[in-house]
């Protein structure tokens, strides 16, 4: 997953890893919900707010995992 945002003229570009985005998300909804909040606040540190990822990774953890965890 890449995330994509222009601040102060500049383009910057964060990668999150492949077992970050997809690993997690697909093995436990609640730990990738967790994980995208701690890195939330790491990206803030660099005065980059993501508030899109965090919104899709609640999507995510609504819709797929939440139900295949809860049965």
């Amino acid at each position: 997953m890449i995330l994509f945002k222009k601040s102060n003229n500049k383009s910057v570009f964060i990668r999150y890893t492949k077992a970050l985005s997809i690993d997690l998300m697909q093995n436990c909804g609640f730990l990738f919900l967790y994980h995208s909040f701690i890195l939330q606040i790491k990206i803030e540190n660099y005065i980059i707010k993501s508030y899109i990822y965090t919104r899709s990774a609640v999507i995510d953890f609504s819709t797929k995992n939440y139900q295949s965890h809860n049965r």
